[in-house]
């Protein structure tokens, strides 16, 4: 009721039903639940994602962001505003509401923390779409939108799964060990609509050219993979790809070739042995706002004098071999973040 001035909306709350009902031991607190039944529709979906991650999982804005963002849940920005602007106009809301804790403002991003009881809520409210894949799951039901593997060796579950409807392939506590090619494969042939694909700290060394068959595909990311040396070209078909996250991946010798045909691409995060980036690809990148170049210990020059007019955010680090980075203010007109 934080945000409630009428007396008859605290009545209503007051005389509700719900407090009626017995309370067993593992049940839902009512507060909480009408808490929940009181968001508006757009930050209930938000919410219900919350359930994908473990419990005490220490959130990043930038990270629910882009997973909100690939899944169509933001409200288009209003003028002058940012998809990042509605991002934080929706935790503030949250955390207005109690659903967020120890919550730290860093100016350019948050970081958060949501209580057991109400992850408990999260996953109450999120059952008949998100599912959270462990050993003691034998089988994915056909109405699983989106699915987050607690770990790597359960992945043989989701083959069994006959679900077309998957959205999300996650792995919040790194895939380290999972057979990518294998789940790729059925990604390829089963889950034709998925949106996001998260393989952080994968082992693999190759991806299937297939994966430029997941038209819909918005997020991908293999952070932190030490093995794989190539991506295949097939990547860039992806044009509805908005994230693309290679950054760790120390041992990728040079990115694919193709780059400018993401044209949908708004964030770029790279690890890479090449040591000039390629320019005439990234500058094609009309929709770029964020990119970010890490641990790219060859790199020698970043920018040639060439414009990136929508970038906003640009993050260099790491990057031992750099012998230049020219920031000519007419090549950057929206940088705000350096």
């Amino acid at each position: 009721l934080f945000s409630k001035f009428e007396a008859n909306e605290w009545e209503y709350v007051r005389d509700n039903e719900i407090w009626n009902l017995p309370q067993k031991k593992d049940d839902i607190l009512p507060a909480l639940k009408l808490s929940y039944d009181f968001l508006p529709s757009y930050l209930r979906q938000c919410f219900a994602l919350f359930s994908l991650y473990p419990k005490d999982y220490e959130f990043l804005s930038d990270e629910v962001a882009k997973l909100w963002g690939a899944l169509g849940l933001l409200a288009s920005p209003r003028k002058n505003e940012t998809p990042e602007d509605v991002v934080k106009q929706y935790l503030d809301e949250l955390l207005s509401r109690s659903f967020l804790q120890d919550f730290i403002d860093g100016g350019t991003f948050y970081e958060f923390k949501i209580h057991d009881l109400v992850h408990d809520l999260a996953v109450f409210v999120a059952k008949e779409e998100c599912l959270v894949v462990n050993s003691h799951i034998q089988n994915i039901p056909e109405n699983i939108r989106h699915l987050s593997f607690a770990e790597y060796n359960c992945l043989g579950n989701s083959f069994t799964s006959k679900s077309v409807a998957v959205r999300t392939i996650m792995f919040p506590n790194g895939a380290e060990g999972a057979n990518v090619e294998a789940l790729l494969n059925t990604c390829v042939s089963k889950f034709k609509l998925l949106r996001v694909l998260d393989l952080r700290d994968s082992t693999c060394k190759t991806l299937p050219r297939s994966i430029g068959k997941l038209k819909h595909l918005r997020y991908f990311s293999i952070q932190n993979n030490r093995n794989i040396k190539r991506l295949p070209n097939s990547i860039c078909k992806l044009q509805n790809l908005q994230l693309l996250n290679v950054s760790g991946c120390e041992e990728l010798e040079a990115l694919p070739k193709g780059l400018r045909k993401l044209i949908s691409l708004r964030h770029l995060e790279i690890t890479t042995k090449q040591p000039v980036l390629p320019y005439s690809e990234i500058t094609n990148l009309i929709s770029l706002a964020h990119l970010s170049i890490g641990s790219s210990h060859n790199m020698e020059s970043i920018f040639g004098g060439v414009k990136f007019p929508a970038l906003k955010t640009l993050y260099v680090a790491d990057c031992h071999s750099l012998k230049s980075l020219p920031l000519d203010v007419t090549n950057f007109p929206e940088l705000e973040t350096l």
